[in-house]
């Protein structure tokens, strides 16, 4: 669990300095500082705020009560011919526990796919995939060494295991459309030829926006990324129509 902070909602009353046991909060001109460095994540802080400016976010939960949550939304799921999504972050790095849910959704015949990046063991993939009907797959860039360069690992597990996933279960690409990253014609090229290789029938086009920095600010996190323009949507239409042309389904931001 983590402390979110978010100073516009502080009435400076100082009931979260009182109540820190580690010095972590203070008023500096006026203005309430906490030092992420001494915090301890008691979140004793964000009990006695009355404003919720200081407040705990994420939670521990057992596998029997993330499937209580879901199972109240299976009325939406029925009307809407959808069904449950199980996204990140990435969901595989707590593999163990997502293993149990999907079992859980899949006994209770609930639809189910899993939003991943694909950079995890296929011993892994294999094993949740039993309890999968879709899968969502994020591919950043076709070409191993730009993708090292960004996110700081090649691809090639990534390709291999689309390969491997999409003989199994229907798979989805999904490409956030980062400015000067991947958003050539070049690379949506190999994406596409990627796509029909794997038999992959779909691509989802996610143009790249910064609606996290705000909350990366509150959890006193850095962002590091800050483009400095907009896929343009003429750019957008282009690559939905190219793909379009070899037969693949196409959508943009979804």
């Amino acid at each position: 669990m983590e402390i979110m902070n978010d100073d516009k909602k502080c009435i400076r009353c100082g009931r979260c300095i009182q109540e820190c046991p580690s010095g972590a909060i203070g008023m500096v001109a006026g203005e309430k500082k906490l030092d992420r460095r001494k915090c301890d994540s008691c979140l004793r802080c964000t009990e006695v705020c009355p404003s919720n400016s200081l407040e705990a976010v994420g939670k521990f939960v057992s596998s029997s009560e993330a499937f209580r949550e879901i199972e109240k939304d299976r009325p939406f799921y029925s009307n809407s011919g959808g069904g449950v999504t199980f996204s990140g972050g990435e969901p595989l790095a707590q593999w163990e526990f997502l293993d149990q849910v999907l079992r859980k959704c899949k006994e209770g015949q609930l639809h189910v796919a899993l939003d991943t990046s694909g950079y995890v063991s296929w011993e892994i993939l294999e094993r949740v995939q039993e309890n999968l009907d879709l899968v969502l797959y994020d591919l950043k860039h076709p070409d191993s060494g730009r993708h090292r360069e960004k996110t700081g690992v090649g691809n090639e597990l990534i390709l291999e295991n689309a390969s491997k996933i999409a003989a199994k279960k229907t798979t989805w690409f999904r490409i956030p459309l980062i400015p000067n990253f991947n958003d050539s014609p070049a690379c949506m090229e190999k994406t596409i030829e990627l796509a029909l290789r794997f038999g992959i029938g779909k691509i989802s086009l996610l143009p790249y926006h910064t609606w996290g920095i705000s909350k990366y600010e509150r959890l006193g996190r850095k962002y590091s990324f800050h483009p400095q323009e907009k896929i343009a949507e003429d750019k957008v239409q282009q690559f939905s129509y190219r793909i379009r042309k070899e037969g693949l389904e196409v959508t943009v931001g979804a």
